[in-house]
Order: structure tokens, then sequence, then C-alpha cells
């Protein structure tokens, strides 16, 4: 029986011998390119899967890990991460979505800070109709880059397809069932309480949504869901931000919308720091907390309650300060 016969490398011709293979993956990824920019997807794919095979042999050998072999291994988890995002991008193109997703798995295991990966996760998530896990990559994708446009685009598609979806079904369903079939994808883990606590979330983000941007929508719909449970304490204050710019719009003048909002994680929204917002955010919020006040000391005068010395000159203050804005309108 004919025996293998094992070839021993020295460390200084293994290490010639992975430049040499990195230098041919390089010129196979460049070809892949080449071919991906001229819509030969499949032939790009093709070049990328050998890069692939030959990059996960050199990682297979023991020999790479070895402490003064650093800087070759790192170039070797380099061109996998690269080609694995390429392989992804093709999979993408050819709408084999699941696949995409495979992809960006292998390079978020080893990068799970890897932008580009967590930006074709979330454009495969979307296309398999998983808006809310696209929206939380997203998400998740605009901390580690907070100016990256490509990133702030798809999250604003993805929101603004949601919310025609749950149009076109409200349409469908004739209003027969609210918000049809939406409400039970977002409701199917929810039980009891949990459930009431989500119906009365989604009333709250009807006053809302309006106002949000593309981030602020992908929060809300993560709060609708889940609560403040699953945010970071950045994501709950950009969320009461946005209340609170409601608020300051008098579209929250209701005393039980504010015990709500509070009930649900967001009384902040009515308690952060004036310094936070800007000039005419903080005037209408000013006047609006006014107006609260004298509504409520109104009631109280109504319920035929004894107002206290501060609460009479509230109203009188008031009264004065409406009487001069009629009088400088009268005058203009």
């Amino acid at each position: 029986m004919e025996s293998q016969q094992q070839v021993s490398l020295s460390l200084p011709e293994f290490r010639r011998l992975v430049i040499s293979q990195l230098d041919e993956a390089s010129a196979r990824k460049e070809e892949g390119n080449t071919l991906f920019k001229s819509a030969q997807v499949d032939e790009a794919f093709d070049k990328y899967h050998e890069v692939v095979q030959s990059v996960k042999g050199i990682l297979a050998v023991p020999a790479l890990g070895r402490p003064d072999m650093v800087d070759l291994k790192k170039k070797v988890d380099l061109m996998h991460l690269a080609v694995n995002l390429n392989l992804a991008a093709c999979s993408l193109k050819e709408k084999r979505h699941e696949e995409a997703m495979e992809y960006c798995r292998e390079v978020l295991t080893v990068d799970d800070r890897n932008v580009k990966a967590l930006f074709r996760r979330a454009q495969a998530l979307s296309q398999l109709s998983r808006s809310g896990e696209a929206i939380e990559v997203l998400n998740k994708a605009r901390k580690l880059d907070p100016q990256n446009r490509d990133l702030e685009v798809l999250l604003k598609q993805i929101t603004s397809e949601e919310r025609k979806r749950v149009e076109q079904e409200k349409k469908r369903f004739g209003g027969m069932f609210e918000w049809g079939s939406y409400q039970a994808q977002r409701d199917t883990a929810l039980s009891g309480e949990q459930r009431l606590q989500a119906k009365e979330r989604r009333e709250l983000e009807a006053l809302v949504a309006d106002s949000a941007d593309a981030a602020e929508a992908g929060l809300l719909y993560r709060w609708v869901s889940n609560g403040v449970a699953p945010l970071d304490q950045q994501e709950r204050r950009q969320l009461a931000l946005l209340v609170r710019r409601v608020a300051a719009l008098g579209r929250l003048d209701s005393a039980e919308h504010r015990e709500k909002f509070a009930a649900h994680g967001l009384g902040a929204a009515f308690r952060l720091e004036e310094e936070e917002m800007e000039q005419d955010q903080l005037s209408q919020w000013k006047e609006q907390q006014k107006l609260q006040e004298v509504k409520r000391i109104t009631l109280k005068a109504q319920n035929r309650q004894t107002l206290t010395e501060e609460e009479a000159a509230t109203v009188q203050s008031f009264k004065r300060e409406e009487i001069d804005r009629l009088s400088r309108k009268q005058a203009d």
C-alpha cells in the first residue's frame, strides 16, 4: 500500500506560501468585483466562492495562530470577511435572502460591529417580510455609525413600506379588525395583561407617529411591541424627546395621555431638562405647561375647591397675558 508523503514547511516558507495564496485570492476577488459591477452576478459569485474556499484552507492551518503570524492572520481574516460580504451582496441581487443572511452571519460571528454586514442583513430581513427585526438591526448599526446615510435611507424605506402595508390591510378588512393582521403579528407572543398594554401603546403611538422621523419610527415599533425594556437609555430619551415635541404642539393636552405615557416608561418626556430643548420648542413647551396648569386650576375652581394664593395668582397672570396678547393682535 502506497503511503502518503507529508510536506513539512519551515515558518518562513509557510509565511511566503500564505502571502502568495493571499495575493491569488485578492486577484480573484478583484475579478469578482469587475464581474459584479458589469451585472454578471452568477460569475462574480463563483469567483468569490473560490476565494472563500481558499481562505478557509489557510485558516485551518494551526500555524496561523502563532503569535509571530498575527499580521498574516489579520489579513486572512479581513479577506474572509470581505468576500463573505460580497457573497451576501450577490445573494441579495439574486433574491436568495436566506442565503444572504447566512453570509452576513459568518461575518457577524467574527465581527458583531460590522456595519456593512448589519446593513445587508437588514436588507434580507426586509425582503423576507421581517420588518421588525430589520428595524432592530438598523438601529444597532446606526448606533455604530450615526452618520451613515445608507442606513438612514433604508430605515426610512422600511418604516414607510410597513406603514403602507398596515394601511392596505386596514382597507382590505374594511375596518372590521383594528389594524388587521399587523396587530396580530405584533401581538402573537403576547397574552393577557401584556396584550392590553400593547394595545394601549398602539393608541399612544397614533398620537405621535406623524411627527416621528425614520429612526424614531423604528424605536416606536419596538416600544409598541415590547415596551421600554429592550430600549437602552439613549433610545428611551430619544422617544421621550419625540413625545415632548408633540406635547409642545398641544397635541397631548390630556392628563390621561401624560399618565399613560408615564405608565409605559416615557414619563421622562414631561420632566426632561429644559437645556436639552431648542429655543422654539422650549417656548412652546413652557406655554403648554402653563396652559395645563391653568386648566388644572380652573377645573379645581369649577369643582368648588379652594384655591391657594399661588394658584389664584397663576390664573390672574394668565388672564393678564391673554388680554395683552389680544390687544397686540388688534393693534396689528
